[in-house]
């Protein structure tokens, strides 16, 4: 599961989708007028707040850890 705030999504808004929702041109945009609702059961949490940068460097440390633990995802 990776988590962002909505404060980041509409930072990173590259598809306008969250400022079209906001002044009402688009409907059924989650965080919006859809409500989000969390998984109950999670496997695996990233934080999504930060760079892309640091968001990829998560990545790295996480496929490491696979990779040692010998672990395969399909």
């Amino acid at each position: 599961y990776i988590r962002a705030s909505i404060e980041q999504l509409k930072k990173r808004d590259y598809k306008d989708l969250y400022r079209k929702a906001i002044k009402g041109k688009i409907k059924n945009v989650i965080g919006i007028d859809l409500p989000f609702v969390e998984p109950k059961h999670i496997d695996l949490y990233l934080e999504n707040n930060g760079s892309k940068k640091s968001f990829l460097h998560k990545t790295k440390l996480i496929n490491r850890f696979l990779k040692e633990k010998k672990i395969k995802i399909y």
